[in-house]
């Protein structure tokens, strides 16, 4: 089985390796926190070079606290997103509001 996204597939008859890149300072897990869509970047780049098949990204720490906007979520994910496309392995937005999604895949 292959999941498709767009040009980019992946072979999902063996495990695949997601790595995780937060765009944020608060993220739950400390190795994980980029504070900026450049650090983002250079992160996503490592995790790729380390093997990684494919790369989750967010901007918004999945914990209680104070809300985040969808300009600053968008603000934060969009640059991120665009730089890690140029890795070649599928980048997925890792976000729980619909208009961040829609104009990070518009």
């Amino acid at each position: 089985m292959e999941w498709r996204l767009g040009e980019i597939g992946l072979d999902l008859a063996s495990p695949v390796a997601a790595g995780i890149v937060n765009v944020t300072v608060d993220s739950m897990f400390e190795g994980a926190r980029s504070g900026t869509p450049e650090r983002a970047v250079t992160d996503g780049l490592r995790l790729v070079e380390a093997g990684f098949d494919m790369l989750d990204v967010g901007a918004v720490a999945a914990r209680s606290g104070p809300p985040v906007g969808v300009e600053d979520e968008c603000a934060a994910l969009l640059p991120a997103i665009e730089g890690m496309a140029a890795t070649g392995v599928p980048v997925s937005a890792d976000t729980f509001v619909v208009e961040t999604a829609r104009r990070v895949w518009g």
